[in-house]
């Protein structure tokens, strides 16, 4: 807690930092920094319906993730190079859909809770960095623990604080980013080092620009999980401008460890269909 409270007065030296010779903004309208849309831990709200694979074979259930998160700027300094301040929130929920006995179950399998803050820059006209601190606290849901006697205490890594860098580039088409972060509670069972990157794109129709073909690729790679990545492709459609937060159905396929949960080192394939939006 106390390496998180000293991430925390970071920001504020850095928020006090930009607000040398500029005008301020209070609560502006719209994002600086787009979030990268295929991060299934991002503070977006989704729908996905999906199938997965474990160990190769297929397991006749489906795999539900839900999650209902929003960012918030709060500060904006109109400089030359501008800078925002916001604060952003997500829960993010996963059920699992089965037949079992001719009845239909709909259980809960997991609850991660994630609240960051973030401070943004435009570098340059295409040029973007994000420095952010949150923390995530992961909980299992009570069907899972019924369904499997689970009594007593399950180690968890998937509850930390993390202070990380991401770095984006807005093309005409695609944007592409790159971060890295590091655990900061000093005393934690979750090894420190994580990265991710991607690239993603958006392509208006021709004859309706608030229509687009969107999609792209995003890997995940923790320390945690030994390193080895996690992928997820999508490919499908962009309604709406991109600054007004728009929806995207998508169809999903994701290989690798799990992105949440007590169990984040079980690793996974699964393939559906999601809906998201940034609010």
């Amino acid at each position: 807690m106390k390496a998180f409270l000293t991430a925390i007065l970071v920001f504020v030296g850095l928020v006090n930092y930009a607000q040398v010779d500029t005008t301020k903004e209070f609560l502006p309208k719209t994002r600086l920094f787009e979030l990268p849309y295929l991060d299934p831990n991002e503070a977006l709200a989704y729908g996905s319906f999906a199938f997965w694979w474990d160990k190769q074979e297929l397991v006749q259930k489906a795999y539900v993730p839900i999650g209902f998160g929003f960012y918030k700027p709060v500060m904006r300094w109109n400089k030359k190079r501008p800078v925002e301040f916001g604060i952003d929130a997500a829960a993010h929920f996963q059920f699992e859909w089965l037949i079992s006995d001719s009845i239909v179950q709909r259980n809960l399998l997991n609850a991660d809770y994630k609240f960051s803050f973030n401070l943004a820059w435009q570098l340059s006209e295409r040029h973007f960095l994000r420095l952010r601190a949150y923390h995530v606290s992961s909980h299992l849901g009570d069907d899972y623990l019924i369904r499997n006697g689970v009594t007593s205490y399950v180690p968890n890594s998937n509850n930390y604080e993390q202070l990380d860098v991401l770095w984006a580039r807005q093309g005409v088409v695609f944007r592409n980013y790159v971060g890295m972060g590091l655990v900061i509670r000093p005393e934690t069972i979750r090894k420190r080092f994580s990265a991710i990157l991607g690239s993603t794109f958006d392509l208006p129709f021709e004859y309706k620009p608030t229509r687009a073909w969107a999609g792209g690729i995003h890997l995940r790679i923790l320390e945690e999980n030994d390193f080895r990545p996690g992928v997820k492709l999508a490919m499908g459609m962009r309604l709406g401008e991109i600054k007004q937060q728009p929806f995207r159905f998508m169809i999903e396929y994701f290989s690798g460890n799990l992105p949440f949960s007590a169990f984040e080192r079980n690793r996974i394939t699964w393939m559906g269909i999601g809906l998201s939006f940034a609010p």
